[in-house]
Order: C-alpha cells, then sequence, then structure tokens
C-alpha cells in the first residue's frame, strides 16, 4: 500500500526547477500550497512529501520552507519547526508582510536602535512608543495613584 501511496503522491510533484523547487502540479489551496486526498481528508502536499521522505511528524509541529516556495515538495527544502520558527524565519527573510513596514504606526523609523524585538521573534515595537507610554503611565500613577495596567 505504500508503494501505491508513493506512486500517487509523487506523480504530482514536478521535476526540479531553476531554484530546484519540486513545485505541486495537482491542486492548491488559497495560499498556493498543494493539497492531496489522504485518507479521506485533504491535506497539505508539502507534509506529505516530508512524511514519505523523513519519517512522522510530531503533533503540533509545522513543515516549514526554506526555499518560501508554498508549493514546493522538494524533501531538501522542507524542515520542522514551530509556529514561532516560521514567523521568525519569515521575518528574518524580510517576507513577512509586518517586516516590510519601515515605520511604526505613528511614524517613527524601524531602524536597530529604535526596535525592540520581543524574545520569541514575533513582534517588533517602536522603542520610541514604549518610552513614550511608560512616561505617561509614569505621570498617570504619580498624579492620582491610579493603577493603569
Amino acid at each position: 500500500m505504500a508503494d501505491r501511496l508513493e506512486d500517487r503522491f509523487w506523480k504530482y510533484v514536478g521535476p526540479p526547477n531553476a531554484d530546484g523547487c519540486r513545485e505541486w502540479t495537482g491542486g492548491r489551496n488559497n495560499y498556493g500550497y498543494g493539497t492531496f486526498w489522504l485518507d479521506g481528508r485533504s491535506v497539505k502536499a508539502h507534509r506529505v512529501a516530508h512524511e514519505l521522505a523523513v519519517g512522522p511528524i510530531p503533533p503540533g509541529v509545522k513543515v516549514c520552507h526554506s526555499c518560501d516556495n508554498p508549493s514546493c515538495c522538494e524533501p531538501s527544502h522542507l524542515f520542522l519547526g514551530t509556529q514561532s520558527d516560521n514567523v521568525r524565519d519569515s521575518a528574518q527573510k524580510r517576507r513577512h508582510v509586518q517586516s516590510r513596514k519601515t515605520h511604526c504606526p505613528h511614524g517613527h523609523e524601524y531602524t536597530p536602535e529604535n526596535t525592540y524585538l520581543s524574545p520569541d521573534g514575533r513582534h517588533r515595537l517602536c522603542r520610541d512608543c514604549l518610552r513614550r507610554n511608560w512616561t505617561v503611565q509614569n505621570a498617570k500613577r504619580k498624579k492620582g495613584g491610579q493603577h493603569v495596567g
């Protein structure tokens, strides 16, 4: 049965393109990820490719693309990680929509000196705005003894 599954799956994976990606030639979802019918449900093709080439994927773990091509099923372009790993990877490569912004919502430029990155790498904050908010909160506390939480 495994041979039939592998044959059925890999016939929808194209040859390597110029970037070495082997793209899914079957159906895709709205985000460009290949979809494959398995055990009565639709699953993402790159997950099946990883399982067939490497082995089982632990629960809650994502299969991420080092090539940033959602239709790629080339096992050497796939790696396991958490959602945080995937977001951090996209931010480092500047493909995450938020990472392409050059200024905070209040107009301050995101420079290395003016940018705070959360420890998990998922949030980028403007230090000017953080300082302003801290000053305002402290002023409120001193003025009225109010707890601002």
